[in-house]
């Protein structure tokens, strides 16, 4: 008799029906056939053989599907508690992101279960359970250049040079960037069920107001004072600005050569008071302009320019601290949204048609920023890591060379894009809302 070849495919949960079956079959025909043909390991088989499914009744009462295994940590009746304000927030099509789960269950047990952390093993066990994922946003990444590497190496060439011959100090080698902060921070992704043919994510429809977020870092850690522009020409009254924080305004909320000066005068010299500095920028055209440059020369400053479309590789703000900056804006607005959709379903229910989410203020764009910036405060390694990881202030020794990125790395860029200013599509079209979404594999097995 020929001998079956049990081959292990793709895992899959069975229920606790499935498996009674499967044992049925087993029991007539043999575990090793049986085993084969499901394609399940002949000891997970013998395994279930050998249980006694009479007191399974299901495996969404406490109990895992292998059949009288350890029951559910917080208890079933958390864990569906939890489930449900998922729901609830999904169906008002407000977006669920990892942390707020995590941050939701750790709320919802810390009297019943103090020691409960809400771990990244823990969520992803209960997504599963549930069939949750995380729908992503399709979009396109930065287009390199051909020459990169050579364009890599002449920079960090040229700023190991400087900081050779300046000597340096690493408080006072500075990174500035800007970057666009929509009034409708809209993530990128959501946990959803499973199989879900549209992702909707709920708005003010602020989609097209922007400000920019003028922000600047030094490869000691510190966070210079970071500066807002709002969309006007009028100097904004009455708003509440926080501590390391500076309001601005501009006819279109850009960064144009006035905002520029106005920043090394109100932020890098009261940082630097004019000691020696070392100060790298993009490419984009407000920072090369010459007059821009003869105001950093006042201020004792030294330019370097890293080289068009090298962003991604090059500055410290977009490898390292964009994305969580970006996060923690997020992570305020939509609470923002949930408060408010709450409110408006509460309306409607009243009676109350007109009754819609408002856009966030000013104040409250203000408060998130400063929020965010307090945090980025307090994520000084992770500063101090980005120049290292560019290539712009590792240990002169060559200690730290092995932490250097590499310029052919394929690793996911989770960088911004890189910021030239707001073109008249940028201001008519805004983040997508209705975009394309796609499962993402990350959490589904």
């Amino acid at each position: 008799m020929q001998k079956l070849q049990a081959t292990r495919g793709k895992y899959k949960a069975y229920t606790v029906k499935e498996k009674k079956l499967i044992v049925e079959e087993a029991r007539e025909h043999g575990a090793r056939p049986t085993a084969a043909r499901y394609c399940i390991a002949r000891a997970t088989l013998m395994g279930w053989m050998k249980t006694d499914f009479k007191n399974v009744q299901s495996c969404k009462k406490g109990a895992r599907s292998a059949g009288g295994g350890r029951k559910l940590r917080i208890g079933c009746d958390k864990d569906e508690e939890i489930l449900k304000w998922i729901m609830e927030q999904r169906d008002q099509n407000v977006p669920v992101s990892r942390e707020a789960i995590q941050e939701h269950a750790k709320t919802k047990c810390a009297e019943s279960h103090p020691d409960f952390t809400a771990s990244s093993g823990w969520l992803q066990k209960f997504m599963r359970r549930h069939q949750l994922s995380l729908r992503s946003r399709t979009s396109l990444s930065q287009r390199l250049p051909a020459d990169l590497e050579d364009k890599v190496a002449s920079f960090t060439t040229f700023v190991k040079d400087l900081r050779s011959e300046d000597d340096f100090d690493d408080e006072f080698i500075i990174n500035m960037d800007e970057t666009p902060v929509f009034f409708d921070l809209i993530p990128n992704k959501t946990v959803e069920k499973q199989g879900s043919k549209s992702v909707i994510v709920r708005s003010s429809g602020s989609e097209k107001r922007h400000v920019t977020v003028i922000l600047a870092i030094a490869a000691d850690g510190a966070v210079l004072p970071t500066m807002i522009i709002f969309k006007g020409k009028r100097a904004l009254k009455n708003i509440k600005v926080p501590d390391g924080c500076i309001v601005a305004v501009q006819q279109k909320a850009w960064c144009d050569e006035a905002i520029m000066i106005r920043w090394i005068n109100e932020c890098l010299k009261v940082y630097t008071n004019r000691q020696r500095s070392l100060v790298v920028l993009d490419s984009f055209r407000c920072h090369i302009m010459d007059s821009i440059k003869k105001q950093l020369r006042k201020a004792n400053a030294e330019l370097a320019v890293i080289p068009g479309g090298c962003t991604s590789i090059l500055q410290p703000l977009d490898v390292s601290v964009n994305k969580p900056f970006k996060g923690w804006l997020r992570a305020s607005w939509t609470e923002y949204i949930r408060n408010d959709a709450a409110r408006v379903d509460a309306a409607r229910k009243a009676g109350e048609a007109a009754a819609k989410i408002q856009p966030p203020s000013k104040q409250l764009i203000v408060d998130w920023v400063g929020s965010a910036v307090m945090k980025l405060r307090e994520k000084s390694d992770l500063v101090r890591k980005s120049f290292v990881v560019t290539g712009i202030a590792p240990a002169l020794n060559g200690a730290d060379d092995h932490l250097v990125r590499k310029a052919n790395d394929d690793s996911e860029d989770d960088s911004d894009e890189e910021f030239w200013g707001f073109s008249s599509a940028d201001l008519r079209e805004g983040p997508s809302v209705a975009s394309d979404l796609s499962d993402s594999d990350s959490d589904t097995e």
